[in-house]
């Protein structure tokens, strides 16, 4: 993705709701590999955030592919996507609308990203160890389409669809074996 939008929610959500900041810090600080949800978006405790509303949505569809298979509750499908699936920003802070363009190549957060991404998540999709949806700014990721390398476009990239007719849903389901 580009970056996390930005809502009264997560105001809300970070300054006053116990719990939800400590989860959000672990992830910050990738501290989360003992949660029940590592993939904080995912996590129904949470279900009242703009996030889980927003990740919800995107992989609702796979969720329920994985209810119907495994014979889970929506639940285990949702635990089961969020110790599976992660989310990497390619700037990870906040804003209404990104026009941080040329922060991208200043922003230390920025450039460790991209190292992670292309010295070892690009690797592993080569050896399909793991498949990468770019589904935002493929630009700025430079990465290349490969058979577990999705890369969105044109109208794609609007609205970032991973539903099972989505080529990155489509690519993430076969992942999990769907």
């Amino acid at each position: 993705m580009l970056n996390p939008g930005l809502s009264p929610g997560d105001y809300f959500a970070e300054e006053s709701v116990p719990g939800f900041g400590a989860a959000k810090i672990r992830n910050l600080r990738q501290n989360n590999d003992q949660d029940e949800f590592p993939f904080l978006g995912l996590n129904p405790r949470f279900a009242w955030h703009p996030g889980f509303e927003y990740w919800q949505g995107k992989f609702h569809n796979i969720a329920q592919a994985i209810v119907n298979k495994e014979g889970i509750a929506y639940w285990d499908a949702l635990k089961h996507l969020a110790q599976e699936v992660a989310c990497l920003e390619l700037m990870p802070y906040h804003s209404k609308s990104f026009r941080a363009g040329s922060l991208l190549k200043r922003l230390p957060s920025t450039r460790l990203v991209l190292e992670y991404v292309h010295e070892v998540l690009v690797s592993r999709a080569h050896s399909d160890d793991a498949t990468l949806v770019v589904t935002r700014g493929a630009r700025h990721w430079n990465i290349s389409e490969h058979r577990n390398i999705i890369v969105y476009e044109g109208s794609e990239t609007r609205s970032a669809h991973l539903t099972l007719r989505s080529r990155g849903g489509d690519a993430i389901a076969r992942r999990l074996g769907l």
